[in-house]
């Protein structure tokens, strides 16, 4: 009974697929992971207050999978910047989600470009240390925000939302425009409470980096593999019993 029940549990164990973690850094668009982009906005690191939306297209996401968890976002300062200076944004935030609509169709309407999976990954006060966002290089080393909650990706294109009250001393980051209007697009309103894009719609890519977790399954073992286990446990089990005989 005992040899039934140590051997059923390690079938169990061995049939078990595993899961492991990984973080990766996704530079969108990818062709500015280690380039300068063509210009700069005041967005999403201007003293003046914000909110707008900027839509991927899902071409330029090929580094992410749907099931990858995203959990934090970065800019760079301009490279014509210098370093952003320690602060604290009274309110800062960012929502996520598949968009319904593709760059260069979006909508004026804030609320009808997000998706049914649209997720707050982060609000309230942002505070930086001298530093997290350097300046002075071309292009500038990334500053990341990291999310409250966790950004479940499930394919399509993806929006990222973000509002925010104004930095005391901003820089503006780096940024690509025009930019292919089919594979990236903008949408900026006038102020923070903003519901619309009153300040226009844009082919601009502004460069973010995504801290991704990807999630996958180390391939369990193959039938024939555990069997010859098994078989081999058996037969030690065997030659124990017929020793004490």
């Amino acid at each position: 009974m005992n040899i039934k029940i140590i051997f059923g549990a390690f079938l169990g164990i061995g049939l078990m697929a595993t899961t492991t973690l990984a973080d990766n850094i996704v530079v969108v668009p990818g062709g500015f992971s280690g380039t300068e982009a063509n210009t700069s906005d005041n967005a999403p690191l201007g003293a003046s207050e914000q909110h707008f939306q900027q839509v991927f297209s899902v071409a330029l996401l090929t580094n992410l999978v749907a099931g990858d968890f995203i959990n934090g976002i970065a800019f760079r300062v301009d490279g014509s910047e210098t370093s952003l200076p320690a602060q604290t944004v009274t309110t800062y935030n960012i929502g996520m989600s598949q968009s319904p609509n593709a760059p260069g169709s979006l909508s004026s309407t804030f609320s009808a470009n997000r998706g049914a999976d649209y997720l707050t990954v982060r609000s309230g006060p942002l505070t930086l240390r001298a530093g997290d966002f350097s300046g002075g290089a071309s292009p500038n080393t990334f500053g990341w925000i990291s999310f409250s909650t966790p950004y479940l990706y499930t394919g399509g294109n993806l929006l990222v939302e973000i509002a925010y009250q104004g930095f005391s001393i901003g820089r503006d980051a780096d940024a690509a425009y025009p930019y292919n209007p089919s594979l990236a697009q903008s949408a900026f309103g006038t102020g923070f409470s903003s519901t619309a894009a009153d300040a226009g719609l844009y082919s601009e890519a502004i460069v973010m980096g995504f801290s991704v977790e990807t999630v996958s399954s180390v391939p369990e073992p193959s039938a024939s593999a555990m069997f010859v286990v098994g078989v081999m446990f058996l037969g030690m089990q065997m030659r124990r019993k017929s020793r004490t005989t």
